[in-house]
């Protein structure tokens, strides 16, 4: 299938609190992915790029396999199907069916498979279990709610959110711990770097959802950068020099999530879910901070605020938002926003860099009808003043 362009070309003029504007052009296409099953059951899926070219991997639900496909003329085309080794599948169990199963590519010969409990380094050229971890929960536990874990070639490691069990009793508050570690399959450990969270009033459990709260990760090689979903705040560590900073970055499209004010919110978990769903739909909230490496800047993904009601007075949908990105240079000045409506499958939950743009995934979404069973590739391609 021919690609598809599904947007045109926009210019867009604006400013940000550096004082700093840019002319930003986008455009979005779309590519088939020519298999002859179904994704009804994706529960896994990313990118990775090589000398050899550019990949998309997926796994369904129950599937002991990884389907990898190359991209080519037509499209995605399947190259290789890997079935996971029997020592993993007897080892994972029922993890297997998990919403949590991530992966990712150390090369074209490797991958690295996180679970709830388990991390495992796999050799799928030779279907071998070359590493195994289990996670027992008792002190700390890596995670990534947002899955969308990056292997760290310059570093070898694997950065991932880190959840703490051992110091609750010293926190002040909830969240007041470290939040980044990196993962070294050679030696098991784990190395936790000197990241907390920041002290906001919303973060409490009774205020807003912990998906507003959990980090928002990436990587320039050494530097680690940590952004959150309902505040403007950028975190930076570089493992190298040990040098930390604080940055806080707002774009011009930012609004300050709502606070709540029903205190029977924490006791009453319908009106909890009321607020979230609520807070989803109207409000603006980060989703996702990335690296682009090929082009040297960050990427801030964001669901634009919107009023609760549409001009004809009917409650808005969450998939009507607007979503749209900041980038940003790589000392975080903003060169410009750019935003589009997700009508007609313009819409990927994670965006991976390449070198020919940022690649996602969409369902085939066709107004509120969504093809499970089928799925295009999104690039969206960008051009900006540097």
């Amino acid at each position: 299938m021919k690609k598809i362009t599904i947007l045109i070309i926009c210019l867009l003029f604006l400013a940000s609190n550096h004082a700093q504007e840019a002319k930003v052009k986008y455009r979005i296409e779309k590519d088939s992915v020519n298999c002859s099953f179904s994704f009804k059951n994706l529960k896994a899926w990313g990118f990775y790029e090589c000398n050899k070219g550019i990949f998309l991997f997926t796994k369904l639900s129950y599937s002991d396999t990884i389907n990898i496909f190359k991209e080519e003329s037509n499209g995605f085309n399947l190259y290789k199907v890997v079935k996971l080794p029997k020592a993993y599948m007897d080892t994972i169990g029922s993890e297997i069916e998990s919403d949590r199963f991530q992966i990712t590519f150390v090369d074209l010969n490797t991958i690295v498979i996180v679970t709830r409990y388990s991390l495992a380094m796999i050799d799928i050229k030779n279907n071998k279990l070359s590493k195994y971890f289990y996670q027992s929960y008792d002190s700390y536990a890596l995670v990534d709610r947002f899955g969308a874990i990056k292997w760290n070639k310059s570093r070898n490691k694997l950065p991932l959110m880190l959840v703490r069990f051992d110091n609750r009793n010293n926190r002040e508050w909830s969240w007041d711990s470290e939040l980044l570690a990196e993962f070294d399959f050679k030696t098991g450990k784990i190395n936790i770097l000197p990241i907390r969270y920041p002290f906001v009033e919303q973060y409490l459990s009774k205020y807003t959802n912990y998906s507003y709260v959990d980090p928002l990760i990436t990587f320039n090689k050494n530097k680690y950068v940590v952004a959150f979903g309902n505040n403007p705040i950028i975190f930076t560590y570089d493992v190298k020099t040990k040098k930390s900073d604080s940055l806080y970055v707002e774009n011009v499209n930012y609004k300050p999530i709502t606070i709540i004010t029903d205190t029977n919110v924490e006791h009453d978990f319908d009106l909890y879910q009321d607020y979230i769903m609520a807070s989803y739909t109207n409000d603006f909230f980060y989703t996702e901070m990335v690296y682009d490496e090929y082009n040297h800047v960050y990427y801030r993904f964001f669901y634009k605020d919107m009023p609760k009601y549409d001009e004809d007075s009917l409650l808005n949908t969450f998939d009507k938002k607007d979503v749209g990105l900041s980038v940003l240079d790589e000392n975080f000045k903003i060169i410009g926003d750019i935003i589009w409506e997700t009508k007609g499958g313009g819409y990927s939950s994670f965006w991976y860099p390449t070198s020919n743009g940022l690649y996602g995934i969409s369902f085939g979404c066709i107004g509120d009808a969504c093809r499970k069973n089928h799925i295009m590739v999104l690039k969206l391609k960008l051009e900006y003043e540097k």
